[in-house]
């Protein structure tokens, strides 16, 4: 009896750790989730009250009814693209497509309906309006269809720089870059909800005493969406004087999909780089760089991913892993008055993720 009364106790207590799990998973997919908002109305621009709603997109459909006051509300969405389609007796079917939601903002639609039969359709395509009236952030969006318009470095860390109020962080390096006059150091990185922020010195992934930041290993080919608040964020936020950079990872589909690359830039590729130090050898204002500097930086990696929907539970349950290798390789010297020290330093790095996610978030 005391052996089925213990046994009971933990699977109580097991059934309750993974419950806790669940609502922090949950609470964190909530944070990198974007809202969908709309208006139907008729060719008066009268609201249409009753008329259903249909969102399609690459985790499968939702469905909702317009309220007295002819909105709809979607909540909670994987960053991406979705169409929406609005049906009513007595109006012709209205299919919008091409509607762009976002991390940590309610894009907005207005629908117009034409007189007719549900048996016709009307398409229009078109994006939504992502300025979000209801919140104080002031925030940019830099999503995959932008990054992948505009030359980009292979690291996410370069895509920061692509939003207003961001500038080099100086001595903090590439990496960490100022946010608001803040220094780069004094940022908040999360990535699909949870802080990648070094605790002990403020700066993106791992932060060395030696060698400075080494950043998290997170290339493009992973990233849907990045988000850099650079001002007037809300209270969830902390931890913080300067931004918080809000990284959201690719997610799995109703649609199996996976990619390979690779990236190699060698040392024999870069010119040997100047240094404030070269330009007075010789002459009065010679001066000894006591630290070594980087004559030279190689640059390879290699990344595969692959997502889709776990077999059986289609339109429920969604998978994608993904795995990248960065070998870093940097060439310096150290210089003394008596002698030069060469050396070659190699930084092996890997970053792997395996995410699940479903429909309801």
């Amino acid at each position: 009896m005391p052996k089925r009364i213990a046994w009971s106790i933990a699977c109580v207590a097991l059934l309750l750790w993974f419950t806790g799990l669940g609502f922090a998973q949950a609470s964190a997919e909530s944070a990198v989730r974007g809202n969908l908002a709309g208006s139907v109305v008729d060719p008066s621009s009268a609201l249409v009250q009753g008329a259903k709603v249909t969102l399609s997109g690459p985790m499968g459909q939702r469905s909702a009814e317009t309220d007295q006051e002819g909105r709809f509300l979607f909540q909670v969405l994987v960053p991406g693209f979705y169409s929406v389609k609005v049906e009513k007796q007595g109006f012709k079917s209205t299919d919008v497509k091409g509607v762009e939601v976002v991390t940590g903002r309610t894009s907005s639609i207005s629908v117009k309906m034409e007189v007719g039969t549900s048996a016709t359709t009307v398409e229009v395509t078109g994006g939504a309006i992502t300025v979000d009236t209801e919140s104080t952030a002031q925030a940019s969006n830099l999503t995959d269809t932008f990054y992948q318009s505009v030359p980009m470095g292979r690291g996410v860390t370069g895509l920061f720089y692509a939003a207003p109020g961001v500038a080099s962080g100086g001595g903090t390096g590439t990496a960490n870059p100022s946010i608001s006059g803040a220094t780069g150091l004094e940022n908040n990185y999360i990535a699909d909800g949870v802080s990648i922020t070094d605790g002990a010195f403020g700066g993106i992934g791992v932060y060395s005493r030696v060698y400075g930041s080494l950043s998290s290993g997170i290339n493009l080919s992973f990233v849907k969406e990045v988000q850099v608040k650079t001002g007037g964020f809300e209270a969830q936020y902390g931890k913080s004087t300067g931004g918080i950079v809000q990284i959201v990872t690719k997610t799995g589909s109703n649609a199996f999909h996976g990619s390979v690359g690779g990236y190699f830039a060698p040392q024999q590729f870069e010119a040997q780089r100047l240094q404030v130090d070269d330009f007075g050898l010789g002459g009065s204002q010679q001066r000894f760089n006591l630290q070594g500097k980087i004559l030279h930086q190689s640059n390879y990696d290699a990344d595969a991913q692959l997502g889709g929907y776990v077999p059986g539970l289609k339109d429920h349950l969604f998978f994608s892993p993904c795995i990248a290798i960065h070998p870093i390789s940097v060439r310096q010297v150290w210089r003394d008055r008596r002698r030069r020290i060469w050396a070659t330093i190699r930084y092996p790095s890997a970053y792997i993720r395996m995410r699940a996610s479903s429909l309801s978030g």
